[in-house]
């Protein structure tokens, strides 16, 4: 395995900012990767998905890139007081790999993935941009942004205002999605987790619009045990087609 720790000036957030990348140890650089973009959620950064899982281990043993870029408390959306989380990860960061590392630049093998907050990221920005990822997964996705609202108001508001817009919203998305491609889902909660029937929730309304929806659940909490397990899970079904 190699890791590296990028510091990349985003124009979209206009400052530096961190990114932990791991690539197989015995790629050679010249045959394109298969790239995931994996997310963190509300209380973590940049750094958990490599001190908490062992994603560097699954990078290794699948031959794929995994990108960790830092989302902050962000919501991953273009804060109304803040910077634009959502610019520059659904499109500045994947043009900045692309244009750094020899990686697929097809959606069969360009992967978005996240946890809590960050799986909430990875599901809006797949439905926003449908054409660019072919599988999502989602562990303890934090759909109910009410709930945001009541515990972490000052949060909220930095990154919705007074209320999401439509495009925050992931169940408006699916409600509204009219595109003929259509990226496939994972979508996982534990049963003791307290995101478990708004992650139900999504499930069932994904599988009623004619998504591809594979669903998981095991005896847990909102936990890094439950995420490590779930993202070895996920990787080989991201790259089953």
């Amino acid at each position: 395995m190699s890791l590296f720790q990028c510091v990349m000036c985003s124009a979209s957030l206009e400052k530096q900012t961190n990114i932990n990348i791991v690539h197989p140890s015995y790629w050679n650089g010249k045959d394109p990767l298969p790239v995931l973009y994996l997310l963190h959620g509300l209380s973590d950064d940049y750094s958990n998905w490599m001190r908490r899982s062992l994603i560097e281990l699954f990078a290794d043993e699948k031959n794929i890139m995994v990108v960790m870029p830092d989302g902050a408390r962000s919501w991953y959306s273009n804060q109304i007081d803040g910077c634009n989380y959502y610019d520059y990860v659904s499109k500045e960061l994947p043009e900045f790999i692309e244009r750094t590392f020899n990686v697929a630049k097809t959606a069969d093998k360009r992967f978005i993935a996240g946890l809590s907050m960050g799986g909430y990221g990875a599901v809006k920005i797949a439905l926003r941009n449908p054409e660019r990822y072919g599988a999502v997964a989602a562990f303890s996705g934090a759909y109910e942004l009410n709930w945001v609202k009541e515990a972490h108001p000052k949060c909220y508001t930095e990154a919705f205002g007074d209320a999401p817009s439509a495009e925050d919203d992931v169940y408006r998305l699916v409600a509204d999605f009219k595109s003929a491609v259509r990226p496939r889902f994972y979508l996982a909660c534990g049963l003791r987790d307290r995101f478990y029937q708004c992650d139900c929730d999504l499930r069932d309304r994904l599988k009623a619009a004619g998504f591809d929806v594979v669903w998981d659940e095991e005896d847990r909490d909102h936990e890094w045990r439950f995420w490590n397990s779930q993202i070895e899970k996920a990787i080989p079904w991201m790259l089953m087609k």
